[in-house]
């Protein structure tokens, strides 16, 4: 009898999933309920003004709640595909998405790196 017998076929370990890069205002990633936007507070911090227009944003867009993530960010879940164009002007309006467009610009370009990027970099591989 092989190990594999012992255990049995309902004891295997279930390959992980990737689900790809980190979503972000520009960026949502496809849920099981609409699309799961993430808010990236410059510095970590909401002006008043800021945070009861990201509480209204979650409730005309998405499903009324804010999560908050490991990195202090915000995310917006439930945005439906034809919300979000209305949704992001919300959040550039507020300035809770310009800094992310800044970002993702100087990425572009190749002049700002990420960790991940980075590490890839200087390990000889592939971002």
């Amino acid at each position: 009898m092989t190990a594999q017998d012992m255990i049995g076929q309902d004891m295997r370990t279930p390959t992980a999933t990737i689900k790809g890069a980190c979503p972000d205002a520009y960026k949502p990633m496809p849920s099981e309920y609409g699309l799961l936007v993430r808010v990236k507070p410059a510095l970590a911090r909401l002006s008043r003004k800021q945070a009861l227009g990201l509480c209204a944003a979650a409730q005309r867009f998405g499903n009324g709640m804010i999560d908050m993530t490991n990195r202090a960010n915000l995310q917006i879940r439930g945005v439906q595909e034809q919300t979000h164009p209305d949704l992001l002007r919300y959040l550039r309006r507020l300035g809770l998405a310009a800094m992310q467009q800044r970002f993702a610009s100087l990425q572009a370009a190749g002049l700002w790196q990420t960790r991940r990027n980075s590490a890839a970099m200087n390990h000889g591989g592939t971002p």
